[in-house]
């Protein structure tokens, strides 16, 4: 069957020192066509090398889904700031922001997505489903979406992207994305733990105060902090300061040293030996 509806396109570039190849179908209809489903773009394959860029904003309406293969992604903008590693998915609602997207230093940034503008049922679903401006999905099984996704590239590669299979195929998509966040499947006291941390504005917590204001020991905190997301308090609380320096440094607003503090880093020294080993670089090349 002919394509009528995507081409596909190469970008092949270097900038800031860094290179990006990215593989992709773009939409060609316009998005008010009644006949299309989804104006979308679906990114077969993003490798980016020592690459940073800052993206102009986006139309309102406009959601990217982005499951990360290797390596990381820094992600800043009004909405916050995230570090992303493989087998996490990111739902990002983009709301009009300008936006930093980078990668870090380490194993080659490589992902697989696809972004989607103009389609009012599908923000709306989207937004039930995932409430906030940004989400981050640490998936269970990152192949299931991975296939998914591929089936998508299938779709539009053999038949043309014919509306009616690629609607299909992304409401399946958000059908595993939500089955695999496990935010909603949280206990209430691990949940009541995540919220302190957020509202603490990443100071320092004790494993102490975190059981008892949840309301477990710190035996029972620390079990569901490993079931439910694969890490110990101590550590998911550092990711988290880190994320947030990391978002402060971007700004450059902030030394270092104010940074650290921050982020709830009491020593500078050890900031910087932690926040190298999770970035690859020091706060100073940030």
């Amino acid at each position: 069957m002919k394509k009528t509806n995507f081409l596909y396109r190469r970008d092949d570039f270097f900038r800031n020192g860094g290179h990006v190849i990215e593989d992709f179908y773009v939409n060609l209809t316009g998005a008010g066509d009644e006949k299309v489903c989804f104006h979308l773009k679906m990114y077969l394959e993003s490798e980016w090398r020592d690459f940073c860029n800052k993206i102009p904003p986006q139309p309102g309406g406009t959601v990217f889904i982005g499951l990360i293969l290797s390596g990381k992604q820094y992600r800043s903008g009004e909405s916050g700031s995230r570090i992303l590693e493989a087998g996490d998915v990111l739902i990002d609602r983009i709301r009009n922001e300008e936006l930093a997207i980078s990668s870090l230093p380490g194993n080659t940034l490589r992902r697989i997505g696809v972004e989607i503008t103009g389609n009012p049922l599908f923000e709306v679903f989207c937004g039930t489903l995932f409430p906030a401006h940004v989400t981050v999905i640490k998936c269970r099984e990152p192949e299931k979406v991975k296939s998914i996704m591929e089936s998508i590239r299938n779709e539009i590669n053999i038949n043309g992207g014919r509306g009616g299979e690629i609607s299909a195929l992304i409401f399946i998509l958000m059908q595993e994305l939500a089955s695999q966040y496990s935010r909603y499947d949280f206990p209430e006291p691990l949940q009541k733990a995540l919220d302190l941390i957020e509202k603490n504005g990443f100071q320092t917590l004790s494993r102490e105060e975190l059981a008892a204001q949840s309301g477990v020991s710190i035996r029972k905190l620390t079990a569901l902090f490993q079931q439910y997301l694969g890490t110990s308090p101590g550590r998911y609380m550092s990711k988290r300061r880190l994320e947030h320096a990391a978002g402060l440094l971007k700004t450059n607003r902030f030394s270092v040293k104010e940074c650290a503090r921050l982020s709830g880093f009491g020593s500078v020294e050890f900031f910087i030996r932690e926040f190298k080993k999770f970035t690859g670089v020091t706060p100073g090349r940030f």
